[in-house]
């Protein structure tokens, strides 16, 4: 209906993310896409560089992330960091967030890259099965601090 009567106002730019936002938690990727991808360039064209830009950059970001399509995802990532860095400021919850995925999406792009260039499978597994138990050990001295603490 959006696209039917060409309304590319703000609030159709929402309606259309909260679509995509119920789509995507539904697993339902390939009708979230064009939906989120609508959104962004409403939200570009009627509000250029602005917080809802990189909330649209995010989404759609977050939703190649969930397919492995990590190498479309970083781009949107950067921008909206960008963005969210320059129009929140550092501190905020939007732009805190947005770094968390962005580092998410980099280790990701990193162990791909090792996958390509070393083509031993085993040994990225080997490698991913350590650092998960590196992570579970450093949470067990954290708990156990707390524990110890009055």
């Amino acid at each position: 209906m959006i696209e039917d009567y060409g309304l590319t106002f703000v609030t159709a730019a929402n309606i259309l993310n909260q679509t995509g936002i119920y789509l995507d938690v539904r697993g339902l990727y390939a009708l979230a896409e064009p939906l989120f991808k609508r959104a962004l360039t409403i939200n570009e064209q009627q509000l250029g560089e602005h917080p809802d830009t990189a909330t649209g950059l995010d989404n759609l970001a977050v939703l190649y992330q969930k397919q492995g399509r990590y190498g479309e995802a970083e781009p949107l990532l950067a921008r909206a960091l960008a963005i969210s860095q320059q129009k929140l400021g550092p501190g905020h919850p939007q732009t805190q967030q947005m770094i968390q995925m962005q580092q998410i999406v980099s280790y990701y792009l990193t162990l791909l890259s090792k996958i390509d260039s070393s083509g031993d499978l085993e040994s990225l597994i080997q490698l991913l099965a350590q650092e998960d138990l590196d992570k579970d050990k450093d949470k067990d001295k954290e708990r156990a601090t707390e524990e110890e603490s009055p």
